[in-house]
């Protein structure tokens, strides 16, 4: 891994509240990169192809390769979020957002990569938000790329936008002045001069940051709630919508049975038709050779009403086994 990134991180993780991160409902996956576009991962007799959606490549065969090797030294951890999946010869596309750590402290969404690299293009949102921010891409305060972020005092992962980070920036706020305090009344204690009332505004005033203290901690804890319900809601669309997607390929499946077997009937019913006309070819022949001496003339337009008949029903039947 490059030292400068190295010494980016570095120096952003000694200023940060929050660093980059993946979304809790995402996956660690055992893919790798294949080029600068395209993870492949094997799972089983399965091949999945990643993609990261949202940006694309524009740079030449040595903008590419410097594109690879920047992935591979960010990407030694890989934590997917499928948004789409298509079937493809070979294996199956999978259009994700994807996230990489080299060491798992920090995560770079490669949806950010046209900040770093300018051969990638694509909508990168910077949004206001409260707070330092640490990412691969760089150090961001008073805004960021839009993503997942992790709060390090309370080991919160909150989405930017719409979480708001002033509460966390506060809280943080809370912390340190709480430890200012308590330092300053050990002091304080350790002083034989200190002055009681002294003590006592200072253990008043503790008091009073650790009650908005505990009111922040409820409002986070209620935004996890929150956020879990939200996921649990996102899981339960995920699987009606694959629930839908079986159940139209067995419709489509008994179709083109159906189909089939129709055209079996097809071909049977051109093959009867085909031989009746032929036998009533030659019984026309047969009766108009005998229609002069016998007088039996009658009996042709009677073989004719019969042979309607027959072909009638056959074509009915036909129109029934269709339905």
């Amino acid at each position: 891994m490059n030292w400068w990134l190295v010494f980016l991180i570095a120096t952003g993780l000694a200023l940060a509240q929050f660093i980059s991160w993946h979304p809790p409902h995402a996956y660690i996956a055992t893919a790798y990169p294949l080029n600068a576009t395209h993870f492949v991962e094997y799972y089983g007799a399965a091949t999945l192809y990643y993609i990261q959606d949202g940006i694309a490549f524009r740079g030449d065969e040595r903008e590419a390769q410097a594109a690879l090797t920047y992935i591979s030294q960010v990407c030694r951890y890989v934590s997917i979020e499928p948004l789409n999946i298509t079937p493809i010869e070979g294996g199956v596309l999978v259009r994700s957002n994807i996230y990489c750590s080299h060491d798992g402290r920090v995560w770079l969404w490669l949806k950010w990569l046209p900040l770093r690299l300018a051969a990638y293009v694509g909508l990168v949102n910077l949004v206001n938000a409260t707070g330092n921010f640490t990412t691969p891409v760089g150090n961001f305060s008073e805004m960021a790329p839009e993503g997942w972020y992790l709060h390090l005092s309370t080991k919160t992962v909150v989405k930017v936008p719409p979480g708001n980070t002033s509460l966390y920036v506060e809280y943080d706020r809370l912390v340190r002045t709480l430890d200012e305090i308590k330092a300053e009344l050990g002091r304080a204690l350790a002083n034989s001069t200190a002055l009681g009332n002294l003590l006592q505004q200072l253990s008043d005033k503790v008091k009073t940051l650790s009650d908005e203290k505990t009111k922040l901690e409820e409002l986070l804890k209620q935004r996890e709630q929150l956020i879990t319900a939200l996921n649990a809601k996102i899981q339960a669309q995920n699987n009606e919508i694959e629930d839908l997607k079986k159940r139209l390929s067995d419709i489509l499946s008994k179709k083109d049975a159906l189909l089939k077997r129709m055209e079996e009937l097809n071909r049977t019913h051109a093959l009867q038709v085909s031989q009746l006309q032929s036998q009533l070819a030659q019984l026309q022949s047969q009766l108009s050779a005998k229609e002069e001496g016998n007088g039996t003339g009658w009996l042709i337009p009677m073989l004719l009403i019969a042979l309607g008949g027959v072909i009638g029903a056959v074509v009915y039947v036909r129109r029934r086994q269709s339905e």
